[in-house]
């Protein structure tokens, strides 16, 4: 008898293996179809964002998510994001579900910040945006409107089709940010100094401590583009009327 019993669980174990298997690979597939028609009907998110005096236009948070959703139509998809702030460092992550049960959750996007309300506010909207259209495969950051399209760094950048995060500046990298890239940086930090009537120096301090720098010159050219965008956002803000930016 005891023989008898020790052998029930392995006998209908199998079975059950079985199903699990079918179930998962199930889930899997429909997945991967939802998200083939998603990116077959997905349109460019559009570039409303707008400063003036920069001529530079830029992708909102929201613009990408109205994209995105659009592309969603029949897929059987859907996604949410979680957020957490700890220890100065905002973290964001996308979680994609499809109706069948599978479930893709993306990497951690991690930003330090000075823990500044407003620091912390543009960090989350700039993680939220790279988390998103990383796990989506939609691209999220600015362009330069063909500025830079003889730059060879930029180049590799359309290349490989990869975004590092605003935080993610690699020491000891050959390439560096253009002196375009710098100079706009440096602009927009005193324009946000001017129009916040905040310390030019503390406001370019708490940026660049989060990219491990103490000048946007040694920034890598993807992270320079992050940092552009945080800044263009927080200035956007401001013009538009308010500078609370959490």
């Amino acid at each position: 008898m005891s023989e008898a019993v020790a052998n029930k669980p392995v006998e209908t174990s199998r079975p059950e293996l079985v199903v699990n298997y079918e179930l998962k690979l199930k889930m899997q597939t429909g997945y991967i179809k939802g998200l083939a028609t998603f990116h077959q009907q997905v349109e460019p998110p559009s570039k409303n964002g707008y400063v003036k005096y920069q001529d530079y236009h830029y992708v909102k948070l929201e613009d990408l998510i109205n994209s995105i959703n659009k592309g969603l139509k029949d897929t059987g998809l859907a996604w949410l994001q979680d957020t957490k702030t700890e220890e100065n460092a905002v973290s964001v992550r996308t979680i994609i579900l499809h109706e069948d049960g599978y479930i893709y959750e993306s990497s951690w996007v991690t930003i330090n910040t000075s823990g500044k309300a407003q620091d912390i506010g543009s960090a989350m909207t700039y993680a939220k945006r790279y988390s998103l259209g990383t796990a989506f495969g939609v691209s999220s950051e600015s362009d330069d409107d063909g500025q830079q399209a003889n730059n060879n760094q930029s180049n590799s950048d359309q290349n490989s089709g990869k975004r590092e995060s605003y935080n993610a500046n690699k020491t000891g990298q050959q390439n560096l940010a253009t002196s375009q890239q710098v100079k706009r940086i440096n602009q927009l930090f005193a324009e946000i100094s001017k129009s916040e009537n905040i310390n030019l120096t503390e406001l370019r301090k708490s940026y660049l401590i989060r990219a491990s720098v103490d000048s946007p010159n040694k920034l890598n050219p993807d992270a320079a583009n992050g940092l552009t965008q945080e800044l263009v956002d927080r200035l956007e803000k401001d013009n538009a009327g308010g500078q609370s930016h959490d």
